[in-house]
This record gives C-alpha cells, structure tokens and sequence, in this order.
C-alpha cells in the first residue's frame, strides 16, 4: 500500500537520511524576509545552516520575486517598532499623571515622589530605546543580510514563466482551486493575478524536479491547509496530494519543512552544537507572523465579498499600515462597517459572512464595537497560545516522535 499511496505514508529515519544527502533545498519568500525578523544568534544559525547546503539549494523564480517585492515592507516594520513603545511609553505616562492627578488626596501614595520616580525610570528606558535604535543597521543604504542571501542563491533561482505560460498556469489554477487542489486555493479571494501565488511557486517546483530528477524539500513558513495536511488542529506533514503529484510528474519525493524543524534535523544532521533558542524563536517568528497574515486574509476576503474595487484599494493600502495597529484603526473600522451593511442581505443568503479571523480580536468585533457607539480599543491583546496549536505542526509531531 506504501507504493500506491506515499503521501499517506510518513518517511522512515533512514529514508529522511537519505533524502538530506540527496535532496535539492527549496526555500519560500518567508524563510527568507524572516531573517529579517530574527535577533542575530538566530539569524546566524539558519544561514550557517543554508551555507552548509550551498551546493543543493534553490529558489523559485516566484519565490524570489516576493522576497524582493516584501523586503522593504519587513525592513520598515522592524524600524517602525521604536516609534511604536515610544508612544507606548508616553501615553502610559499620560495615563499614570491623569490617575494621580485625580487622586491628589491619598494617605499613602505622594504624588510628587511618585510622578517623579515613573518619570526617570520612563526616561531611563527611552535612552535605552533610543541608544538601540542608533545601532540598529540600516539596511536601506547598506544591507548586508542581502548581500549575503544574494551572494548564498547567486546561481539558483529559477527563470521566470513567460506571459503565455503564466496565463497557462492562472486557468489551470483557476479550475484547481475550484476543485480545491492543493496548493494555493487557501488565496483564491487575493485581489488580481496575487491569488496563483502560491501554485506558480508549485509549479517551477514541479518543472525544476522534472529536469532535474532530485528529491524536493520545500522549506516554508506559510502554514495553511492547502500546503500541510491538518487533522483535528494538528499539523501531520505536507498534503499527501502534494507528495503524489511530485512523484507522478517528476518521480522524485517531496517533503516539506517549517524553519524551526528545518533547523531542528539539521541540528542533528550536521551535529552541530544544541541551539533550542534559535530554533524556539524561529517558532515564535511563524507562529506571529501567522496571526498578522490572518488579519491579511481577512482584508483580502472582506474585499472580495465586496466585489468593489475602490474598497478593495483602500484594503489593499492597509497592507501597510503597522499590522499591530491594523485592526485598531478606526477608520478602516468605519470602512469594514460599511462593507457588512453593504453585504448583508447577500451573505446571509450565501452563508458567507462568517467570522473570518479566529483570534483573540477580529474585524466583527470591531463592527460590533462601532455599532454600540463606543470607540475602537487602542490595545491589542497580547498574543497568546492560539487554541487551534498552531506549533503543532510537523514540529511537534517530530518532537513527540524523534524523527525529522
């Protein structure tokens, strides 16, 4: 039955050995943009590790293209964080001296002496904010993370799709996605050509294995349901229709990583000295980046309810707004607002209008704020353990099993 069904079928230890000796490496646009995203020991473990595996790492022309698209965007959020818990900091000072303020009277608490001790220890950390914003790389006029990624793919990054075969390639996923056939299905309500993504990248995956006749490991940080087969919240291995397409267009194996597993097998692989730290931060990274790219989702799916084109715009520019701050914004609050009345009567016959974000906050929360007239909260909530386990993905699987 292996034979006839191995995307079912889980690789043996040997058969995982096998396939790092053999395998060509694949890497996504977010394994690469998340090296960003990592402090420096982190950062310096995945690249060491990738540089270990020169000789046999590859990149889709697709995949690349986003890294180059989204680079700056990662860049800017980065940066951008500095001005945010500067802010923080203020208006939480504001908050303290209006609290005292209204409480001039109290037998215990002097106000004086504490305003002034919350002040200097407030200003203590703005210097230290301040001194690790004046060290942090600019890497918008010198950017030696891409000087060495590009210097690590010089070489090995596909060639880009013809128009014509790109239009090829957007009905043939146009019918998948109908059919929900993995991948890229998960992104059919994406404004424009953006929704074939995903299978465009499958398919350089495909055309590269056919003329190369390798083994295929996938590393990627998305972790949607058209990429990974996803039983009872938890993450079992890539879709086995993906594993079987590969073996019947180009006879080789396909197998998927997340970073952090990436790096856990190459730990042991390469017997390189125990880093739990960087591979737990990697972790942390997808798994964060996971909840932002779910507030996305929801833009790109609130909008193609719509089915208007301006609203659609105005999402679309939402990309850029701090994430953390997205759904706080009011105006874009007012906006969604008006998209569900805009929408009612049609999704309560289709049944579309559903929760479309399952998190701690969503934008029907947001609606229903606005609707009982009172203002748009200006705190987000910190980010918990999601109850779908999103890091019970092949990750945890392997941690239970001890196989890569």
């Amino acid at each position: 039955m292996r034979d006839l069904f191995p995307g079912y079928y889980r690789p043996t230890s040997e058969q995982f050995h096998d396939l790092w000796k053999e395998c060509t490496l694949a890497f996504d646009a977010n394994t690469l943009l998340n090296v960003y995203r990592y402090t420096v020991d982190t950062r310096e473990r995945f690249l060491g590790i990738v540089e270990r595996l020169a000789e046999r790492v590859w990149v889709p022309h697709q995949a690349a293209l986003e890294y180059h698209e989204r680079r700056l965007d990662v860049i800017f959020d980065q940066t951008e964080l500095y001005a945010k818990i500067e802010n923080e900091l203020d208006e939480t000072l504001k908050s303290l001296e209006k609290t005292l303020s209204e409480r001039r009277r109290h037998p215990f608490i002097e106000r004086s002496q504490m305003l002034g001790a919350i002040t200097s220890s407030f200003q203590k950390i703005k210097d230290v904010l301040y001194e690790t914003r004046s060290n942090h790389p600019n890497f918008l006029t010198h950017d030696e993370l891409r000087e060495r990624i590009t210097n690590l793919f010089n070489g090995k990054v596909g060639q880009p799709y013809s128009e014509d075969n790109l239009e090829k390639i957007y009905k043939t996923g146009e019918a998948r996605f109908k059919q929900q056939i993995p991948p890229g299905y998960k992104d059919s309500t994406k404004n424009g050509t953006r929704k074939y993504n995903d299978f465009v990248i499958w398919s350089q995956l495909l055309d590269f294995a056919r003329t190369n006749k390798t083994p295929i490991v996938f590393v990627t940080d998305d972790t949607k349901e058209d990429w990974w087969l996803i039983h009872k919240g938890k993450t079992i291995g890539p879709r086995p229709e993906l594993v079987q397409e590969m073996i019947k267009e180009a006879s080789v194996t396909f197998y998927m990583y997340q970073v952090d597993q990436f790096m856990t097998y190459a730990q042991d692989f390469f017997s390189l000295e125990d880093q739990q730290e960087a591979i737990e931060e990697a972790k942390e990274v997808r798994q964060r980046e996971e909840k932002r790219q779910l507030i996305r989702e929801g833009a790109d799916k609130l909008a193609y309810l719509a089915g208007n084109t301006a609203f659609a715009s105005d999402l679309e520019e939402s990309r850029n707004i701090p994430l953390d701050s997205l759904i706080t914004d009011k105006v874009l609050a007012q906006k969604l607002q008006q998209l569900q009345q805009m929408q009612e009567g049609f999704a309560a016959r289709e049944g579309l209008l559903k929760p479309l974000i399952h998190d701690k906050y969503t934008y029907q929360s947001a609606w229903q704020d606005l609707e009982q007239n009172k203002s748009v909260s200006d705190e987000v909530p910190a980010e918990e353990e999601d109850d779908r386990n999103i890091d019970g993905t092949l990750g945890s699987t392997l941690e239970h099993d001890q196989d890569p």
